[in-house]
């Protein structure tokens, strides 16, 4: 396992850029997940959020005066704030985060990009799932998926695993390592069928093997996951929310 910097070093060494837009694709994903984890293994969740964010009035300068000159309509009343010191507040609706924060079990990283953006909701969610300024929108390998390529194990269940609708994102994608997808985790539970492939023979011919070998990872990975979420003890009780039902998922 990867610490902190060792992660954010490999990263950076395999990418032109890390970018946060305000254009976020919508997934969770749970990276490095080993068949045999070590209990101090550590897991990092990541959590996209759809659609456009007004940074500005999420961790808010109000103390700033470009703010309030620029922001003579949209600025939000000090007094309505959860204050982090004397120059930076949050907006109310994250009082939760607030007192993470308050309890040091929260980091707030401001003013992150990419230079010159361009606007565009579609190219910027394309640099933020590739990291790269050169043509995002053909990239076939996204940040997280090239980091993982650098740690990937043969002997991995997954090693990321993507909750939401849809296919596996282009961050997650690497060149070598292993994605699952799914919604719930009764995603997991295949079809008793699938599990002839794992018993077919070896191919000779190479796309033939290829699918064969895709089919029985997927199967294998899917199968062992499915074990992991049965033995799971019961935990807290959740919120009814999809969010908090993506996060009972992970947990």
């Amino acid at each position: 396992m990867q610490n902190r910097r060792q992660f954010l070093q490999s990263t950076v060494r395999n990418s032109a850029l890390i970018s946060l837009t305000p254009t976020l694709p919508g997934f969770l994903a749970k990276t490095a997940i080993a068949a045999e984890a070590k209990p101090d293994d550590r897991i990092l969740v990541v959590l996209f959020l759809d659609g456009g964010n007004d940074g500005i009035n999420t961790v808010v300068p109000y103390a700033d005066e470009g703010y309030a000159k620029h922001r003579d309509k949209l600025r939000l009343p000090t007094d309505r704030l959860i204050k982090i010191n004397d120059s930076v507040g949050l907006q109310r609706s994250l009082r939760g985060l607030g007192e993470l924060l308050d309890s040091d079990r929260l980091a707030i990283i401001q003013g992150v990009g990419y230079s010159n953006p361009d606007l565009s909701h579609f190219r910027s969610g394309a640099i933020w799932q590739t990291a790269s300024l050169v043509e995002p929108e053909t990239q076939s390998h996204g940040w997280l998926g090239r980091s993982l390529d650098s740690s990937a194990q043969p002997n991995n269940v997954a090693d990321s695993v993507f909750i939401g609708n849809g296919d596996v994102p282009i961050a997650l994608r690497g060149r070598r390592s292993v994605s699952l997808a799914m919604q719930t985790p009764e995603d997991l539970l295949l079809d008793p069928a699938a599990a002839r492939v794992g018993s077919l023979q070896e191919q000779d011919e190479p796309l033939v093997e290829f699918v064969r070998g895709t089919l029985q990872n997927a199967y294998l990975s899917a199968d062992r996951m499915a074990e992991l979420v049965q033995a799971k003890e019961a935990g807290p009780s959740y919120p009814r929310t999809a969010l908090a039902g993506h996060l009972q998922t992970i947990a």
